[in-house]
C-alpha cells in the first residue's frame, strides 16, 4: 500500500526546466561561469561561456545566482508560473582593489599566471592556425547631448531625428552606423578580405572615409591580447599577458571552477601605475592549455589617453572541434570626446562610465563564424544573409535621423568646413575654393601675399577638374597667376593626367622633394598658422619662375604609387638672388627634364577626396624614390652684353644634370611612447645653378615646423651631395604621469633632434657664383635639439629649441635657441 501510495505521488508531482541567460546588469555583456543553485540544496549548475543555462526543478524553489565580482541574486520559480526564459542581470559588486591595506600571498596566484603566459606563444599560433572564417563588423557612433542644450536650438527643425534614453533622460544625436559582412582566408600567410555586402551611412557624407581612418581606424581595432603590445589610439599598451605583465600589472587569481570536468580561473589585473596605458579587468583561461576564454578589460580611468574618457572591451573565445579555442565574439563600447576629460571613475572593468552631454559614444561589434569544413566558404555557407537586419531600436531609430539629418543646413555647412580642413578645399556648388592654406603667404618681394585659388567642382565632372589661382602682394603690387587641369583616365586603378602653368614667385629652398615627405603639401603655405602671423621678416629668397609642368601618376598596386613628370621651367634672377658668372649678369636660365618618383606606402590608409589623395598616419616605413634627369641652358653672352661681347665655342653654356633623393618616413611604438623619423639623402651629378641645390628650410618664426629646421635662417648651404635626418619623440606622459597633480593634465614629453650634412662635391662645378648667404662652410653636421612638452589643451605643443654646436661659423645665419609652438592634436 504505501508503495502504491508513493507512485501515485510522483504521478502527480510536476517538474519544469528553467532556461535563460545571466548577463550585466551595466554592460549586459553575458557572465560566463555563474554558480546557479536551488536554495537549501546541492542541485545547481553553472552558466556557459555565453551566459546560458538550463536547470530542471520539481516545485516551487528559490534559485541563487553567484559569482564573485558580483552581488549574489536570487529568484523565486514556481512549477505553475515559469518564464520560458529567464533574463538575469546581476550587478557588479564593486571593491576598489588598489586601496586595499592588507595584501594576501600572491605567490600561487602568479605561479599560475606564469604558466598563462609561457603558454600564450602556443595559445597564439592555435588563434592564428585558423585559416578561413567569417566576419560581421557593426559600428554605430551617437553624439550625447541634452533638451537644454543649444544643439537642439540649432537643429530645431529637424528635432524628430534626436534618439532620447528616458532613463538617463539624454538625446543622442545619430552620426554614423555601418556594417560588414566579409570571407576572411589566408593565402601564404597573407590576409585577404573578401567583402560580401556592406552598407554604411553618416551625418557628414563628406567625412565618412574620414571619421573611419582617423578615428574608428585607430580605435575600434581587432583585439589580440596575446601580443606584448596593443597599439590602439596611436599609442602603444602593454597586454596583461606581455611576457613582463607582472612587471606593469597587480594580477591575482579571483575564482576558479570546474566546467565539463575541466577546471577554469579567472584572473583580475589592474597597473600598479595608474596613469600608463594600460588595461584592468578580469579574463579566464582553462587549465592545462591555459588558453584565454575571454577576457574583459577597460581603459585604467587615469590613463593618460587624449580624447578617450572610458573605454570598454569584452573578448570571447569559442572551443573549436580541435579543441583549440578561436574567436567567437569582440565587443567594444568607447566614450569619446573633445573636450577636456573630467574624472570618471569606472570601478568594475564592465560598468561604463556615465555619458556626458558632448560625448561621442562608440560601439562596436565584431562576430566571427568559422565553417565545421575548411574547404567551405565560412561565410557563404553559414551566413546566407547579405546583410544582418536585426537592429535594435536605437539603431533603427540611428538609421531613420541620419537620413533626416543630412537635409539639415547646418550639418551641410559644418560637413562642407570639416571636409575643408582635411582636403584642403571648400566646395560650393560647381566650384572648389582652395587649397585654403595657400590664401595667404608672405616674401620680400610681394610682402602680404593673398591669393584666390579655385577649380572645378566634382557635381560639374567626377573625372575631370580645371582651375587656377591668381595672387596679389600688396608690395611687389603685381598679379601673379596660375592654372591647371587634371583628368581621370579609364583605367582600372587610379590613374590621373595633369598639367599645370605657373609665372609666379617661388622661394629658392622650395624643392620638389618636399611633397613626397610632407604628403599632403601646400603650395604656397605650410599649414602653420603659427608660422604665418609670427615671422620676424619677410623671406627674401624669392625669385620668379615660369613653370610648365606635365603629370601622370598611377597606381601599381595598393603599396606601390608612380609618377612621371615632365617640366620646363624659365628662372628668372631677382635682387637675393642673382644669377652671374664672372661679372656677367645672367638674369634668367631654362631648365627642363623628366621626374620620376616611386612611393612604397606598405599598407598605408589613404583617402581619394576628388583629385587630392589625403594620406594618414602608418606604422609601417613610407619609402620615396625619386629620379630627377634634365638639362640646364644659359642664355649667350651676345643676348646679355650686346653683339659686340667676343663669343667663342663656350658661349652657349648648358650641362646635363641627375640627381638621386630617397626618403624615408616612419613612426613606432616604445610602449606608451613613441618615435617618428624622418630620413632624406640625395646626390646631383653636374654642374646646376645653385637654385636647383639642396638647400635646408629655415623657419624665421614662432612656429614650430616638422620638416624644416627652425633655429636656421631662410639661407644657409647650398650643397649637390646631402641628407637630412629628423627624429622625434614623444614620452606618452612617461615623467609627468609620476608627479602628482601633473599627472592629471595628461601632458607629455617631447624631444626632437634635426641633423643636417651636406657639400659641394669635387666634381661640382658652378655655372654662377653663390650668393655668400649660401655659401657657407660645413664642417661639421648641422644640429639642433629640442625639449617640450605636448597635448596642452589636448591640441597644443610648445618646445625649447637650441643649437648643438653653436659659434661664430653659425652666427650668420641661425639663432641659438628659441622657443616654438605648433597646434598638434594626437592620442
Amino acid at each position: 500500500m504505501l508503495l502504491i501510495v508513493f507512485f501515485l505521488h510522483l504521478s502527480d508531482s510536476k517538474a519544469a526546466i528553467i532556461t535563460g541567460s545571466v548577463k550585466e546588469n551595466e554592460s549586459f555583456e553575458a557572465i560566463p561561469f555563474v554558480n546557479i543553485s536551488i536554495e537549501g540544496t546541492t542541485q545547481g549548475t553553472v552558466s556557459g561561456i555565453d551566459g546560458n543555462f538550463s536547470l530542471g526543478i520539481d516545485s516551487a524553489c528559490t534559485i541563487i545566482f553567484s559569482s564573485i565580482g558580483y552581488i549574489t541574486l536570487s529568484k523565486r520559480a514556481n512549477i505553475e508560473s515559469i518564464d520560458e526564459v529567464w533574463d538575469i542581470r546581476m550587478q557588479s559588486d564593486i571593491v576598489n582593489l588598489p586601496e586595499l591595506s592588507v595584501k594576501p600571498d600572491y605567490s600561487y596566484d602568479r605561479m599560475l599566471y606564469k604558466k598563462v603566459i609561457a603558454k600564450k606563444g602556443d595559445n597564439n599560433s592555435d588563434l592564428t592556425a585558423i585559416r578561413s572564417y567569417g566576419n560581421y563588423d557593426r559600428t554605430t557612433i551617437l553624439l550625447a547631448t541634452d533638451s537644454t542644450k543649444r544643439m537642439h536650438r540649432i537643429l530645431q527643425e529637424s528635432k524628430e531625428a534626436f534618439i532620447h534614453d528616458a532613463e538617463t533622460d539624454i538625446d543622442y544625436i545619430p552620426v554614423y552606423i555601418s556594417e560588414e559582412l566579409s570571407d576572411v582566408n589566408y593565402t601564404n600567410n597573407k590576409k585577404n578580405i573578401n567583402v560580401l555586402s556592406n552598407k554604411k551611412d553618416g551625418l557628414f557624407p563628406n567625412l565618412n572615409s574620414q571619421i573611419e581612418n582617423m578615428i574608428l581606424e585607430k580605435i575600434t581595432i581587432e583585439f589580440n591580447f596575446y601580443k606584448d603590445q596593443i597599439n590602439l589610439a596611436d599609442r602603444g599598451f602593454k597586454s596583461p599577458l606581455c611576457n613582463n605583465a607582472l612587471l606593469y600589472y597587480n594580477i591575482y587569481l579571483s575564482d576558479s571552477i570546474l566546467s565539463k570536468d575541466t577546471k577554469h580561473y579567472k584572473f583580475s589585473f589592474y597597473p600598479k601605475n595608474e596613469h600608463g596605458t594600460l588595461f584592468k579587468g578580469h579574463l579566464w583561461v582553462e587549465d592545462e592549455s591555459f588558453a584565454l576564454i575571454s577576457i574583459s578589460a577597460t581603459l585604467a580611468e587615469k590613463a593618460s589617453v587624449n580624447f578617450i574618457n572610458a573605454l570598454n572591451i569584452k573578448v570571447s573565445y569559442e572551443k573549436q572541434p580541435n579543441g583549440k579555442w578561436f574567436y567567437h565574439n569582440q565587443k567594444m563600447r568607447v566614450n569619446f570626446s573633445m573636450g577636456n576629460n573630467r574624472s570618471i571613475s569606472i570601478e568594475d572593468n564592465q560598468k561604463s562610465a556615465d555619458i556626458n552631454a558632448g560625448n561621442f559614444c562608440i560601439n562596436r561589434t565584431l562576430e566571427y563564424v568559422v565553417p565545421e569544413n575548411e574547404s567551405e566558404t565560412a561565410v557563404t555557407s553559414l551566413l546566407k544573409a547579405p546583410v544582418l537586419m536585426n537592429y535594435d531600436q536605437i539603431e533603427l531609430e540611428a538609421i531613420n535621423g541620419i537620413e533626416i539629418l543630412k537635409e539639415n543646413r547646418v550639418i551641410k555647412s559644418v560637413d562642407r568646413i570639416g571636409n575643408m580642413f582635411l582636403s584642403g578645399y571648400y566646395s560650393k556648388r560647381n566650384i572648389d575654393i582652395g587649397p585654403v592654406f595657400d590664401l595667404y603667404s608672405s616674401n620680400y618681394i610681394e610682402g602680404h601675399r593673398f591669393t584666390l585659388p579655385i577649380r572645378s567642382g566634382k557635381s560639374l565632372s567626377e573625372k575631370f577638374t580645371f582651375g587656377g589661382y591668381l595672387g596679389y602682394g600688396t608690395k611687389s603690387k603685381k598679379l601673379k597667376y596660375g592654372v591647371s587641369s587634371s583628368l581621370y583616365l579609364p583605367f582600372k586603378k587610379r590613374t590621373i593626367v595633369s598639367f599645370t602653368y605657373n609665372d609666379d614667385y617661388f622661394l629658392t629652398n622650395d624643392t620638389k622633394y618636399t611633397q613626397f615627405i610632407q604628403e599632403n603639401p601646400y603650395s604656397k603655405g605650410d599649414g602653420n598658422l603659427i608660422s604665418a602671423i609670427t615671422s620676424k621678416n619677410y623671406n627674401p629668397f624669392v625669385f620668379q619662375q615660369k613653370k610648365f609642368e606635365l603629370g601622370f601618376q598611377t597606381d601599381i598596386s595598393k603599396n606601390t604609387g608612380v609618377l612621371i613628370s615632365p617640366y620646363y621651367h624659365k628662372n628668372f634672377d631677382s635682387e637675393y638672388v642673382p644669377f652671374t658668372k664672372a661679372g656677367v649678369n645672367y638674369s634668367k636660365f631654362d631648365n627642363y627634364g623628366v621626374l620620376l618618383n616611386v612611393r612604397f606606402s606598405f599598407g598605408q590608409s589613404y583617402d581619394d577626396m576628388y583629385f587630392s589623395r589625403i594620406y594618414y598616419g602608418n606604422t609601417y616605413p613610407i619609402v620615396n624614390l625619386s629620379l630627377d634627369v634634365g638639362e640646364y641652358q644659359l642664355p649667350r653672352v651676345a643676348d646679355v652684353m650686346g653683339e659686340s661681347q667676343h663669343l667663342d665655342a663656350k658661349d652657349n653654356m648648358g650641362g646635363f644634370y641627375t640627381l638621386a633623393n630617397v626618403s624615408v618616413k616612419h613612426r613606432f611604438n616604445i610602449g606608451q611612447a613613441y618615435v617618428r623619423y624622418m630620413i632624406n639623402a640625395g646626390y646631383m651629378h653636374g654642374g646646376v645653378p645653385y637654385t636647383l641645390l639642396e638647400k635646408p628650410y629655415g623657419k624665421n618664426s614662432l612656429g614650430y615646423s616638422r620638416y624644416s629646421y627652425n633655429l636656421l635662417g631662410y639661407a644657409s648651404f647650398a650643397h649637390n651631395l646631402y641628407t637630412n635626418i629628423h627624429i622625434n619623440l614623444n614620452g606618452g606622459g612617461i615623467i609627468f604621469n609620476h608627479i602628482p597633480i601633473i599627472s592629471n593634465l595628461k601632458l607629455r614629453e617631447i624631444i626632437s633632434l634635426k641633423c643636417y650634412y651636406g657639400r659641394r662635391t669635387a666634381s661640382f662645378k658652378e655655372p654662377f657664383e653663390i650668393p655668400d648667404q649660401f655659401n657657407n662652410k660645413m664642417t661639421k653636421p648641422y644640429a639642433e635639439i629640442g625639449f617640450g612638452i605636448t597635448n596642452i589643451f589636448k591640441v597644443f605643443r610648445i618646445e625649447y629649441v637650441r643649437l648643438l654646436d653653436s659659434g661664430s661659423a653659425v652666427d650668420n645665419y641661425t639663432s641659438k635657441h628659441g622657443i616654438r609652438m605648433r597646434f598638434e592634436a594626437c592620442f
